[in-house]
């Protein structure tokens, strides 16, 4: 704090003046407020130092303020019982994560059986398509079959072949995707 001039009231009677606002140009005239102001009497004291403050508010107000943090606003508490839940909900993600790998690692194993399956039949059907065309055209080249039995038979035998190679295309799939989940590396 700066010590600074300040003004003391000594309690006499205020004057009223009427302060200068202006000069009328050419006659230099002075312009004069309409309404005056008044001063009031008292005199003016060139310092006003740190000591001489206190004196004068010594008594106006004094503020204590004792912070105690015993409950904290139970946040502490609070904070405990969100990191118990969010503990919860992280183990039962993980939970329904391992469940959903264990799912799809059985669907896949699944697949993979059923795709052998349905090549293992593939096979059978290809061999049996294969010899019902060859003794079809044995008996086309004989006369005793038509062309419209010929064709069938081959066309049925041509849908077993492309049904195989589906067949075998689809269980190579299915043992990768076992590969796969069990880490194998996936070449071809």
């Amino acid at each position: 704090m700066l010590d600074r001039a300040r003004f003391i009231q000594d309690g006499g009677d205020p004057v009223i003046v009427y302060p200068q606002i202006g000069v009328v140009q050419g006659t230099n005239q002075p312009v004069v407020a309409v309404q005056p102001t008044t001063i009031p009497s008292g005199t003016t004291v060139p310092g006003y130092g740190q000591m001489d403050q206190l004196k004068d508010n010594i008594f106006r107000s004094v503020n204590l303020t004792l912070s105690i943090p015993i409950f904290n606003g139970l946040q502490a508490r609070a904070g405990v019982q969100r990191a118990v839940i969010n503990h919860e909900i992280a183990r039962i993600t993980a939970e329904q994560t391992s469940n959903t790998l264990r799912q799809n690692v059985e669907t896949a194993y699944n697949d993979a059986v059923a795709s052998s399956k349905s090549y293992n039949a593939s096979l059978r059907q290809v061999n049996a398509r294969e010899e019902a065309f060859r003794m079809t055209k044995q008996r086309y080249d004989n006369g005793a079959a038509t062309y419209v039995e010929f064709e069938v038979s081959q066309n049925d035998m041509f849908q077993a072949k492309s049904d195989l190679i589906r067949a075998k295309y689809d269980f190579i799939f299915r043992k990768k995707v076992l590969d796969f989940y069990q880490g194998k590396p996936l070449g071809f």
